[in-house]
Parts: C-alpha cells; sequence; structure tokens
C-alpha cells in the first residue's frame, strides 16, 4: 500500500511539473530596436506584449502563463514613451508573470536616451517581474513620480544585475510600494532622489530582501527632504539583508546609507562604510515611533559621517520594543554627537566593538543610554550611560586591523594579535559564523579553549602548514574560463567598493 501511494504521488509531480511547462512560454527577442521595430522581428517591447497577452505580437511567439524573454547581449535603447501608468514608461507595464534573462548584466543593456523623460519598468500589482543578467539604466520618472528605473507594485527579482544612473523624486533606482522585492548579487549604484527619499532604493511597506548585493554612490539630495541616500524603508515593511554593502551613499537629511522608519530592518554579515548624511545617521538612522524593531548582527559598520548625530548609527526608539546589536564592529565613524551610535530608547548590546570613533561635541563611541550591555568593548565610554552587565571591557584600544577584505563576501576589520576582544565575548550568544562565514568560537589566543571574539570577526588559529593547491584538470581549466568569462558583476563590486 505505501509503495502505491508513493507511485501515485510521483505521478501527480511529475503532472504538475508538465502543467507548469505546458503552461510557459520562451519569447526570443531578436532585435535592438523599441517598439515596434521593423515588420517580423520581435522587440523587448513586442515580447512583452506577447507576453502579457498570451497571443502573438508581430514576430513574437505567443506567451503562455508565466514567460521567459531571452534577450540577447547588445544594448536596447528606448527613446519614446510606451505608456503612461502612474508615469511614463518606456516598455509596457508588466501585468503578468515574466522573467526577463540577459547574457549578463555588462552584455545586455537596457537604457533610456534622447529629450523624452520616462521609467524603464513598470510591474503593476499582482504581477511579477524577474530580471536576470541585464544592465538597466537612465531612466528618469517624470514630474512628482517614484521609482526612476523600475516602480514596483507586485513582485520584482533582480539576479546578476544592475541598477544605475537613474533619477526619480523618489526612489531614484527602484521604487516599491506595498510589494516585493528580492536583490541578489545586483549593484544599485549611482541612482538620485531629487525631491524626497531613497536614492537607490525606495520601499514604503511590503518587503525588502537583499542577498550578496552592492548599494553604492546613491544619492537623495532635496535638503531637509533627502532621506535615505542608499535606501529608505518605511510604514511597517520588513527589510531583510545578507552578505551586502553598502557603501558611499549620501543624504541630504538623514541616513546616509539606510533610512529606516516605523519599519522592520534586519541587517546580517554586512558592511556599511563611507556613507555620509546632512543630519542623524551617517550609516544608518531607525526612527519607530509607532511599529518595528532593528537588530545588527555580524556587521561591520565603519568611516560614515553624521554632521548632526550617530556617525555609525543613531536609532531613536520610542515604541520600547528593544533594538539589538550583536557581534558587530562600529568604528572609525564621525559625527556632532555620539560618532559610533546615538540612542534614544531601549537598545541591547552584546559581543560587540565601539572604538575609534569620533564626535566634534560629545560621545566619540556612543552617546546615550545602553538598556542592557554584555560582553562588548567600548572604547571611550563619555557621555553614554552604562548598565550593569558582564564581560565588558572599556576605555582600551580593540588592535584592529583596516577595513579591507579579510575572506568572506565583504569587507572587515581584522583582529590583531594581542587584541583584547579576542576570547571574550560570551559563546551561547554569538552567532555559530562571523561576518565572513567562518565558523564560531574558534581558539584564537591558543589557550586550548573555545571562545567567541567580540566583534564581527572572529579569529581563526594559525594554519600548522600550508595546504598544498591541487592540480586544475580539464574540467577546472573548463570551469575557471566560464567563471573569467561571466566575471563582470565581480569587476564592477569590487570597484564601486574602491571608489
Amino acid at each position: 500500500m505505501k509503495r502505491f501511494i508513493f507511485i501515485v504521488m510521483v505521478f501527480l509531480g511529475l503532472m504538475s511539473l508538465l502543467a507548469l511547462s505546458a503552461r510557459a512560454a520562451t519569447i526570443a527577442v531578436n532585435t535592438t530596436a523599441q517598439k515596434p521595430g521593423n515588420t517580423g522581428d520581435c522587440t523587448l517591447g513586442e515580447a512583452i506584449d506577447a507576453a502579457n497577452s498570451d497571443t502573438a505580437v508581430d514576430g513574437c511567439t505567443a506567451g503562455s502563463g508565466a514567460d521567459i524573454i531571452t534577450v540577447p547581449a547588445g544594448t536596447y535603447t528606448l527613446t519614446a514613451v510606451d505608456n503612461t501608468t502612474q508615469g511614463d514608461n518606456g516598455l509596457p507595464d508588466i501585468t503578468t508573470e515574466i522573467t526577463i534573462s540577459g547574457t549578463g548584466a555588462s552584455q545586455t543593456l537596457i537604457t533610456r536616451s534622447g529629450t523624452n523623460i520616462f521609467r524603464i519598468f513598470h510591474v503593476s500589482s499582482n504581477s511579477t517581474l524577474r530580471l536576470n543578467g541585464v544592465m538597466v539604466s537612465n531612466g528618469s520618472a517624470t514630474s512628482s513620480f517614484i521609482g526612476g528605473c523600475i516602480l514596483n507594485y507586485g513582485t520584482l527579482t533582480l539576479t546578476d544585475s544592475i541598477v544605475s544612473g537613474c533619477t526619480a523624486a523618489s526612489g531614484g533606482g527602484i521604487a516599491n510600494s506595498l510589494g516585493t522585492v528580492e536583490v541578489t548579487r545586483t549593484i544599485i549604484t549611482g541612482n538620485t532622489a531629487s525631491t524626497d527619499t531613497g536614492g537607490g532604493i525606495q520601499s514604503v511597506g511590503g518587503s525588502l530582501t537583499i542577498n550578496e548585493s552592492v548599494i553604492s554612490e546613491n544619492q537623495a539630495t532635496n535638503g531637509n527632504n533627502g532621506d535615505g541616500g542608499g535606501i529608505y524603508h518605511s510604514s511597517g515593511g520588513v527589510l531583510n539583508m545578507y552578505d551586502s554593502t553598502v557603501s558611499g551613499n549620501t543624504a541630504s537629511d538623514s541616513g546616509g546609507g539606510i533610512y529606516n522608519e516605523d519599519a522592520t530592518l534586519n541587517i546580517y554579515r554586512s558592511t556599511l562604510t563611507q556613507n555620509t548624511s546632512g543630519s542623524g545617521g551617517g550609516g544608518i538612522i531607525s526612527l519607530t515611533s509607532n511599529a518595528g524593531s532593528f537588530s545588527l548582527v555580524n556587521s561591520t559598520v565603519s568611516g560614515n559621517t553624521s554632521s548632526t548625530s550617530g556617525g555609525g548609527i543613531a536609532l531613536l526608539n520610542t515604541t520600547q520594543t528593544t533594538m539589538n546589536i550583536i557581534n558587530s564592529t562600529i568604528v572609525s565613524n564621525t559625527a556632532n554627537t555620539g560618532g559610533g551610535l546615538a540612542i534614544n530608547g531601549p537598545v541591547d548590546i552584546g559581543n560587540s566593538i565601539m572604538a575609534n570613533n569620533t564626535a566634534t561635541s560629545q560621545g566619540p563611541d556612543c552617546a546615550g543610554t545602553i538598556t542592557t550591555l554584555n560582553y562588548t568593548l567600548i572604547e571611550d565610554t563619555g557621555f553614554c550611560t552604562l548598565p550593569a552587565g558582564t564581560g565588558n571591557i572599556t576605555d582600551t584600544d580593540p588592535a584592529l586591523g583596516p577595513l579591507q577584505d579579510n575572506g568572506g563576501p565583504t569587507l572587515t576589520h581584522a583582529l590583531l594579535a594581542g587584541s583584547p576582544a579576542i576570547d571574550s565575548a560570551d559563546n551561547q550568544s554569538a552567532p555559530a559564523t562571523d561576518q565572513r562565514g567562518r565558523a564560531r568560537p574558534q581558539d584564537g589566543d591558543g589557550n586550548g579553549t573555545a571562545i567567541a571574539d567580540m566583534g564581527a570577526y572572529e579569529l581563526e588559529p594559525a594554519q600548522a602548514a600550508v595546504t598544498a593547491v591541487p592540480a586544475i584538470n580539464q574540467w577546472g581549466i573548463l570551469l575557471l574560463m566560464g567563471l573569467l568569462g561571466a566575471g563582470g558583476i565581480g569587476v564592477l563590486r569590487r570597484r564601486s567598493l574602491m571608489r
């Protein structure tokens, strides 16, 4: 009987897969021209129309359910407005489930050119757009509209892609309104919010997830309205960031890197560096007056600047919801008050490092009252009220290396030999790995006991011998050639960090 049930389940599963495949079509773009192009060809705009309508359009085959549009290498230049759905758009509105698959972000470019002003993509509610291996650039939302390159009300997924050089009132690169956005191995760079918030991304409500990506050199420029140079996130939404870098972004007002208001912000294994704000929160500002929460875990906040408070992080919390900082390194940030961290509201800090920050007025490393503090090193405690805690170290330099590539997907500060942060954290509250993905705890000081380190970096024991590098066989050579051929994204990511 069990075997019969198993066979039936397998059969039903296969039928389901066949049904899904039968309801999907691959539509091949064969010209870089903008719709309508020449008779008999298939432009990108016509391919979207065919996918939306499940009918053949000019030289494009009919869509069928969740469609894949293949876009060969080339520059797809848009010069005219296609439709006016919530502002002018260069491509047809996405009203179904579509995947646009390019040959790589350095090879397949979708861009705006000429005097007409319009964004590139609009995604309607209950619709899905997946962008794989493409660059979207130079979009410009008209007047007071949002989303310079992409405006999303449905589901938007970007993988191995780039969004660059776009402008809008808000959401210079991407605007997300109550939708779902997932960004993976993607670069959001050089975008501008000219009137309001979110130079790189504006996300109001909904969900935003960022994986192994770079948010860099974006800006929000309009005086007191210019919040969230890299990312603006608000209104009960959830932002989860993993293994990513937020660098070189600028806000004329608050939140040079990230501005979070009445929403949930969770940052894991990520680095925020060289971001600047004209007011609070050079790296991050999180304000929770009605709802929301903040967690910074296994992350580095370094070299950010605020003109007022919270060079690294500003936390303003009146909801009494506890904010958490765990195994993180907050160093070399600058502000007038609270160079590293400015606090107003409940904050729990554990296994972390705050040191080498600068305040032109008061509180170099922190300013405000910390609710719970354990196993944390704070070099300068002036203007910071500390509770009675366990295992804390104060008035001591942590002996850190510079922010650099120490392995892993993001830059970190290594613990130098003899650092007091080595083997000084709490094993039970420490994550299982450090920011780089290295196992935690390890026996960093060689005393025979594995104890976690403070901060985002876990020192590994010295290796007794160097492991020999294995010879590369023919399959390894082919793999290496493939990786080199697809290296555009990696090069761009590195360049964005070195600016």
